[in-house]
């Protein structure tokens, strides 16, 4: 198996779609990572939200948080990724369009104010 479990393959194959998923992400030197998101509204439903009239509501459309570890089997995704580096590569590029925002706010060693 090239992922770690059947819980985890099913969870990368569910993002974009209204729920959780896992998605792979590249960090700043290219290496992929693991992030949970959640999602309020499907990825192809937002443009339907951004072009409604009503604009009194609030809804979290998505937001996700980096994962170490399989949610259901407690595999080191670290370790998984480095068994299938190929394959969690080919992830981060298709997973590129559904990812929020910069995965880390600064680079390892990096202070808080952009210095080394």
């Amino acid at each position: 198996m090239e992922h770690c479990c059947h819980g985890s393959q099913n969870m990368f194959r569910e993002v974009g779609q209204r729920g959780v998923a896992l998605i792979v992400r590249l960090n700043f030197e290219g290496d992929p990572r693991v992030a949970l998101q959640s999602r309020g509204v499907d990825f192809d439903e937002i443009p339907v939200l951004e072009s409604s009239p009503v604009r009194e509501f609030s809804i979290n459309v998505a937001c996700e948080i980096g994962v170490r570890f399989c949610p259901f089997c407690g595999s080191r995704f670290e370790d998984v990724i480095r068994r299938n580096l190929e394959l969690y590569l080919d992830l981060a590029k298709t997973h590129e369009k559904y990812r929020l925002g910069p995965f880390e706010t600064k680079k390892p060693g990096q202070s808080d104010d952009g210095r080394s």
